[in-house]
């Protein structure tokens, strides 16, 4: 199969598990807030939040694992492929088994760590105690999706993916159905689904690429030191990450309040959505990317990275300004029982910076395939440190309240962004600083053309359904991908899509 077939059909299938989990998600949590209220929602986004601060423990060791093993088996060295790969698994067992202990005694002590309303501190504390136990299992997961990778499809992680979903809900569905509504029936599902991807990785894994086996022999202590010598910089760049936003229902628990955490929860519900949606679509171009940097085509390379900036452009592009054009009416309709100008402002201020965030994925990739993350990784640090001094400044000192914790980022993230990574990225393919910069423009003027249409579309009509809302958001979204194919397109490139259009009506005739 072609690489452009193969592309299609990983797509198609990677959006479709998307749009699953994304269901379940938007179903999910209107319930959960009206039957156990924000605080109880927040509390299970909190949980998560912890199991990221704990995989800054795994980072190291797992971050460039994929990398190593992809790049020598792309150029036949099966041995250092399998080096690399159980020396990563067998030092995971010993990582897991150590922050599993950690987190017991965190689980313990938990009230004493986080504000927890009286009637919720044994619920809350079981929920967390099944979330890090999924932490420990998705460790092994992970590990067990590099034959996707290597042999490329990812239609077949995603297919999985789907089922995963599918049971999750089955089971959230049956659980609140059958029983008094509790926090941990999410996580629970979650649970059952993980063990399952885990299964169904381990069989495909086992088929799909023999070459790679689990044999402690291949187990040697200077690829451990190896791999955490370059991982160590990616675990900086999380720490960063973490610094920038993953401390903000943490410190709106601890310095605002839990109801708080709970509002700023469910504005970061959408927005994470499309976060998620641009690494989704991202990792469906790492397997060329890596190919063909191991084989050291450029010419190729930098063509492949700037179709797929251009692709998550448009998907981002659409996505932000329907958001941002239609949030307030569908905060309303969503969550009637919160207020919905608030979360509306909230998630603009989380999602704004993603119309350049997001197409800059590939660069993050390439920094990562090229080995070059200890600069990156440098100025992250410094950014994140940075910022949360910014943030406990602006909440301490200020009326900002959730709007310090929520937007602090915005205006640093875009700094990073725009005078770092874009000419850092260029730099690692030896290329001109300035190369990524046009398509980086498009993606703004993009945006912004969509926002206006959007917002002066929302003026000329009544919203007051969910039929509506779907209606004109769609109506909206289309006048925007139009948008996008004009500006965000070169001709060559709006034949070819054309084309591909022109194709599948064809087939759809036959």
């Amino acid at each position: 199969m072609n690489n452009k077939k193969r592309l299609m059909i990983n797509l198609i299938a990677s959006f479709i598990a998307f749009t699953v989990q994304m269901g379940i998600s938007f179903l999910l949590t209107p319930y959960i807030v009206r039957r156990l209220g924000s605080e109880a929602f927040g509390f299970i986004s909190l949980a998560n939040d912890f199991v990221n601060y704990a995989s800054l423990m795994t980072l190291a060791l797992n971050a460039m694992a994929s990398r190593f093993i992809a790049i020598n088996l792309f150029r036949d060295d099966k041995k250092s492929a399998n080096e690399y790969y159980n020396s990563t698994f067998f030092a995971n067992i010993f990582l897991v088994s150590l922050l599993l202990s950690v987190a017991i005694i965190l689980t313990v002590y938990l009230e004493r760590i986080v504000e927890i309303p009286a009637n919720l501190v044994s619920e809350v504390k079981l929920t967390f105690a099944i979330v890090f136990i999924n932490f420990g299992i998705s460790i092994f997961t992970s590990m067990y999706t590099i034959g996707f990778f290597i042999r490329n499809r990812l239609d077949k992680s995603s297919v999985i993916a789907i089922k995963s979903t599918l049971l999750k809900a089955v089971v959230i569905i049956f659980l609140y159905l059958c029983f008094k509504p509790k926090i941990i029936f999410a996580v629970l599902a979650v649970l059952l689904a993980s063990i399952y991807s885990l299964i169904k990785n381990i069989e495909f894994q086992n088929k799909n690429l023999p070459e790679v086996v689990l044999d402690k022999k291949y187990f040697k202590i200077s690829k451990i030191k190896e791999l955490l010598a370059v991982g160590i910089w990616n675990v900086i760049t999380k720490l960063s990450q973490i610094l920038t936003s993953g401390l903000d229902l943490l410190m709106s628990n601890v310095l605002i309040g839990a109801t708080q955490m709970g509002v700023l929860s469910i504005a970061k519900t959408v927005p994470n959505v499309i976060i998620l949606l641009n690494s989704t679509l991202a990792n469906i171009f790492n397997p060329d990317l890596t190919k063909l940097y191991a084989l050291k085509q450029k010419q190729e390379l930098v063509g492949q990275i700037k179709i797929s900036m251009k692709f998550i452009s448009m998907t981002t592009a659409i996505s932000n300004a329907t958001l941002i054009a239609f949030g307030y009416e569908f905060f309303s309709l969503w969550v009637p029982t919160q207020d919905a100008g608030l979360i509306q402002v909230l998630s603009i201020l989380t999602v704004v910076n993603s119309c350049i965030t997001g197409p800059l994925q590939p660069i993050y990739s390439i920094i990562t395939i090229a080995n070059r993350v200890k600069t990156s990784s440098k100025v992250m640090l410094v950014y994140g440190v940075v910022n949360c001094l910014i943030t406990l400044f602006a909440v301490k000192y200020t009326s900002l309240g959730l709007y310090a914790i929520a937007g602090v980022s915005l205006i640093g993230s875009l700094v990073v962004s725009i005078f770092f990574y874009l000419p850092f990225g260029a730099k690692c393919l030896e290329l001109e600083w300035y190369a990524f910069f046009p398509d980086i423009g498009r993606s703004i003027i993009a945006f912004l053309v969509i926002i206006i249409s959007g917002v002066l579309f929302n003026s000329l009509v009544n919203i007051t359904s969910w039929m509506q809302l779907v209606f004109y958001g769609c109506t909206s979204a289309g006048i925007g991908s139009l948008i996008n194919i004009f500006v965000v397109l070169d001709k060559k490139e709006r034949v070819f899509f054309k084309n591909i259009v022109i194709n599948k009506l064809k087939e759809v005739k036959k």
